[in-house]
């Protein structure tokens, strides 16, 4: 067998170790990159993840502030609608009150007056009237005297027996 030179072993052995030592080197610097991937990939997905998380809860967010937004408006719109009626009520119980001062003082006057006060009160209510009617907008009403209608009635009664 072939002996080699001793210093020629130990150089090779310190090759061999070299090498290894560079291919371990090699090993941990991939194993390491591959760590750094992971870890980036793994950093990546949690990112993800907290995006996601955080806008379902912008979403969440908006809804309830909608739905606020919504019950306020039916709110408003109710205490609108009280406030409305609680107005009109008002409203009807001042011409109430007027009208019954109007009706009292008419009797105070009739007590007091005799008939010719509340004849007045008929006259002044049928101009009240005739003053509507005239100022309603396109109307065809004819209105007729009280004695003409007398008349009609009468000229009826004559012609009733020839017909």
């Amino acid at each position: 067998p072939h002996r080699t030179h001793p210093l020629r072993e130990a150089a090779a052995a310190a090759v061999r170790i070299v090498l290894a030592a560079v291919v371990l080197a090699a090993v941990v610097v991939t194993a390491r990159a591959a760590v750094v991937v992971v870890a980036a990939v793994a950093a990546a997905a949690t990112r993800a993840a907290m995006m996601q998380q955080l806008n379902a809860e912008r979403a969440r967010r908006a809804q309830v502030t909608e739905a606020e937004g919504s019950k306020r408006a039916v709110e408003l719109g109710a205490d609108a609608e009280l406030y409305a009626s609680e107005q009109s009520a008002k409203a009807r119980k001042v011409l109430a009150d007027a009208e019954a001062y109007a009706t009292a003082a008419v009797a105070t006057a009739i007590t007091e007056h005799g008939i010719e006060a509340a004849q007045y009160q008929v006259a002044l209510k049928q101009v009240e009237a005739l003053t509507a009617l005239g100022t309603s907008n396109g109307s065809q009403t004819v209105i007729v005297p009280a004695s003409a209608m007398d008349a009609f009635g009468d000229a009826f009664k004559l012609l009733k027996g020839r017909l």
